[in-house]
């Protein structure tokens, strides 16, 4: 990759060297005085259609313009002296940031044209902020990746439509992977894949999707799980319809579950079920069961 601010440091150096001011620099350049500043500064690079001219004007080789010999400043090189040449994709994600958009999809179908089924997706991944979501939609869809997991990282870049018919092809044993992209999938997409891949999964792990599932998948998946432990009821009640948090609480009751362990539970459970506690509180003299619960009648 360049490193703008030894770029702009030769930029400057070369400048004053010519005894140049910014301003005559950039009327030369025809940018504003504020580009040249930010080159100089390290803070952006001028394209790389400007840096032919920038290179004649300041008597600077475009090499050491950027920095020396490089992988970056050969890749440049190559594409101001050969239009036709094919940069591999680590070339191209070396001149990618100093390219315009149109160059950097142009560049992206002479790499992948012909070896699109060689490129990977760890290859492809530098390039990703510089495409458009159409193109990133073409891309991803046909190159090779190992995991739902590895694919996480082209997540933000990808339609939400084409992330989902990717995953929907995938294996759902994937389940760091699933984790990964919920943020990023359908509703739909989502509580369909839950459903396909929770007869694998404990329920201390759906507490890790929960938050991402509609209340009624993540209720009808918990209903069906059978024993949950105490803690990762807690965890999963935020996010359960109140009738089937009621329904748990009382199949945990019959299997002799403690009702001073089910406190944490109490803020979302049903008027109805705290007033059955509240009976049973009242029956047995516990007044410190009453005083917790009175709060949530």
């Amino acid at each position: 990759m360049f490193d703008m601010n030894r770029i702009g440091k030769a930029i400057r150096t070369a400048r004053i060297g010519k005894n140049m001011t910014q301003m005559e620099l950039a009327d030369q350049m025809g940018v504003s005085f504020q580009a040249v500043s930010n080159w100089e500064r390290g803070s952006s690079m001028p394209d790389i259609a400007k840096l032919e001219t920038l290179s004649q004007i300041l008597d600077l080789d475009i090499h050491l313009l950027l920095g020396g010999q490089s992988q970056a400043s050969m890749a440049v090189e190559k594409v101001l002296t050969e239009p036709e040449a094919v940069l591999s994709v680590k070339e191209l994600a070396e001149v990618a940031p100093i390219l315009s958009p149109d160059q950097v999809h142009a560049e992206v179908n002479k790499a992948t044209q012909d070896g699109g089924a060689k490129t990977t997706l760890k290859d492809i991944s530098p390039l990703l902020p510089f495409l458009d979501e159409d193109m990133t939609d073409e891309i991803i869809g046909n190159i090779h990746y190992d995991s739902l997991a590895e694919l996480a990282c082209a997540a933000p870049f990808l339609s939400e439509s084409q992330l989902d018919a990717l995953v929907c092809k995938a294996d759902t044993s994937d389940w760091e992977g699933i984790l990964a992209l919920a943020p990023f999938l359908s509703g739909d997409t989502l509580d369909s894949l839950a459903e396909r891949c929770m007869e694998r999964v404990d329920a201390h792990k759906l507490t890790q999707l929960a938050p991402f599932l509609s209340e009624q998948t993540l209720s009808r998946i918990a209903e069906k799980m059978g024993d949950i432990d105490l803690h990762t009821l807690v965890g999963l009640a935020p996010f359960l319809e109140e009738v089937t948090l009621d329904r748990i609480v009382k199949r945990e009751l019959d299997k002799g579950c403690s009702i001073q362990a089910l406190t944490p539970l109490y803020p979302f459970l049903s008027s109805e079920t705290m007033r059955r506690l509240m009976q049973h509180f009242l029956r047995t003299g516990d007044i410190e069961g009453m005083k917790d619960a009175t709060t949530f009648l």
